[in-house]
């Protein structure tokens, strides 16, 4: 299965946007663990890092967000080589090895953060927050490599404009 082109872009840039403001709210956490409080009230808590508040939305945040993490890094070198090569990503992207490359790389560097998190080995800042489960978060980071690799797989190349499947 092949997405559109467009409907490729679309997806790859909303993962991306994702993945970079919950880059910021990650960042902001390892600066003061409080800062989610101004949110605590607002549907917006569900979407920063904050520990769970008991509910099933909270618990997601605080332990299913991850599932986004490999997706959002596989958009964004979509993305980064979509502007890269001008009107559209190098036929190497769908390639089994580039793919398999990018998305082992970005599940390293998840998994080292998750382990810092666990057992403060990089002497980091970042910390487990209410409501998350070390196990968990590794099993999170597998099923998102998964759906990094199904989604890469997904995404239209210029190549496939020729073949390209019709929106419905």
């Amino acid at each position: 299965m092949r997405l559109s082109i467009r409907t490729s872009r679309i997806i790859a840039i909303s993962l991306v946007l994702i993945g970079v403001f919950r880059l910021v709210t990650d960042t902001l956490h390892e600066r003061d663990a409080n800062y989610w409080m101004t949110f605590q009230d607002s549907w917006l808590r569900y979407f920063v890092r904050a520990p769970s508040d008991g509910t099933v939305l909270g618990w997601l945040n605080a332990q299913w967000f991850k599932l986004f993490s490999l997706p959002c890094g596989i958009s964004l070198i979509y993305v980064r080589e979509w502007f890269r090569n001008g009107s559209g990503v190098r036929a190497e992207f769908h390639h089994w090895s580039v793919r398999g490359v990018w998305i082992a790389m970005f599940f390293l560097g998840f998994t080292a953060i998750e382990l810092q998190k666990q057992f403060h080995l990089f002497n980091f800042s970042t910390h487990l927050v209410e409501g998350e489960n070390p196990w968990l978060n590794h099993l999170a980071h597998v099923l998102s490599a998964i759906c990094a690799w199904t989604l890469s797989g997904w995404y239209s190349l210029p190549d496939d404009a020729r073949e390209e499947p019709k929106d419905s």
